[in-house]
């Protein structure tokens, strides 16, 4: 999910649970030990991606807080 100009500010992932599709939402960047930090599931991209719009300020905050993902480009 990439708002311009802006950086990204995460990513939604399916993927499949009990046979039925679920959105996984991370923030764009790594934990300590180099993951992708998991923000929530949804059940619909809809809700995931309001989600995150809701929440940016925090995300960025974890973001801020964060390791840089490996193709990030600083400046």
């Amino acid at each position: 999910m990439q708002q311009k100009p802006a950086p990204p500010l995460g990513w939604v992932l399916t993927r499949s649970e009990h046979g039925v599709y679920v959105m996984d939402c991370y923030a764009y960047c790594r934990d300590k030990g180099g993951k992708r930090p998991w923000l929530k599931t949804f059940a619909s991209l809809n809700s995931a991606v309001a989600w995150m719009l809701q929440h940016e300020q925090d995300i960025w905050d974890l973001i801020d807080r964060s390791q840089p993902e490996p193709d990030h480009v600083i400046g």
